[in-house]
Order: C-alpha cells, then sequence, then structure tokens
C-alpha cells in the first residue's frame, strides 16, 4: 500500500476540495446522527479553511488518493465555535508566541478507517508543531470516548492532557 501525508497551506484544486469535502463529511454522518451538537465543519467553513493559509492541511494519500484530511490552526480566531478569550487567560503564554493550536478537525475515509491511518495522519501532524506547543480540540464523549487515548497512542511524545470543560446536552419533556 502506497501511503503519503502531504502537508498544504492552500488547497487550489477545486477538485480535491471537492472530494476532500465528501470525505469529510461522510466521515462525520455517523457521528452527527448521535449527538446533539454538530461535530463538523459546515461545508462553507470547510471550503474557506481549505484555501485559508492560516489553517494547515494534512492530506492524506493511499494509492495516491485522497484518503483523509486534518485541519489545525494556531489563529483560533478563525475557529468559529471555541472562545478565544478563554484561551488568552488561561494560556496567555502559549498564545502569545503562536504556540498553541487548534485541532479543527480529522477524518479519514470510512473504507481505510480501521487502519490505523487516523493515528498516522495525527502524528504526522502534531509532529510538525514547535517542540514547546500545546494542541487543543473538542470532541464528543459520547459518538468518540477513546479521543484522548487515540491521542497518545499516536503522539511518540510524553504528554498531558487536560479536560478544559464539560458541556451537558439535557432535555425536558411534557404532556402526551
Amino acid at each position: 500500500m502506497i501511503l503519503d501525508i502531504k502537508k498544504e497551506l492552500c488547497i487550489s484544486d477545486t477538485t480535491l476540495r471537492r472530494e476532500l469535502w465528501e470525505m469529510y463529511d461522510a466521515t462525520f454522518q455517523a457521528v452527527n446522527a448521535e449527538t446533539p451538537c454538530r461535530q463538523h465543519c459546515h461545508k462553507e467553513e470547510f471550503l474557506e479553511a481549505m484555501k485559508d493559509r492560516d489553517f494547515q492541511k494534512f492530506v492524506l494519500f493511499v494509492e495516491e488518493k485522497p484518503a483523509g484530511i486534518g485541519i489545525i490552526t494556531n489563529h483560533l480566531e478563525k475557529v468559529p465555535w471555541i472562545n478565544i478569550s478563554f484561551f488568552q487567560k488561561k494560556f496567555p503564554e502559549p498564545i502569545n508566541r503562536g504556540l498553541l493550536y487548534y485541532l479543527v478537525g480529522i477524518a479519514v475515509k470510512i473504507d481505510v478507517a480501521s487502519m490505523a491511518l487516523g493515528a498516522k495522519l495525527l502524528e504526522k501532524m502534531i509532529c510538525s508543531l514547535p517542540e514547546s506547543g500545546a494542541v487543543a480540540f473538542d470532541y464528543s464523549q459520547t459518538a468518540n470516548r477513546a479521543i484522548p487515548l487515540f491521542a497518545k497512542r499516536a503522539l511518540h511524545r510524553s504528554i498531558e492532557g487536560e479536560t478544559l470543560d464539560t458541556q451537558v446536552y439535557r432535555i425536558y419533556q411534557w404532556g402526551g
């Protein structure tokens, strides 16, 4: 199997952007069906990130065909669902030095997901970051309970994780 991961700052090829969006969206359909909060970018957000050089894109190719994508940025103000003020207050030094990254998303094509390619993709992404950097991400514990273990296994560094917050979705029903 020929495997390659390419780091890109701008993906200008419209066919590749379309293929990556379709793969990314398909990857998250099952997860989104199981959680009350969307787990991935809207199409417009995704396509904009593909062209924006502030987002590092890591494209996984299997047999020279796109099979995965990871998106990461240290421009946290460009991630619409996070509170940049929280990160500036809690992590001022890494933010000011451009060393705090946010993992916007990682997706591997469903038919190759069982080959541990997501871990290889994540490893390549994290290993490209500065040695004293940090990466934050969010995920659904309902749909992706193994994400912290996945991250530790993918990284061959000594890392420590910290839960920054927990959000609960509840429903109250009444009537018949």
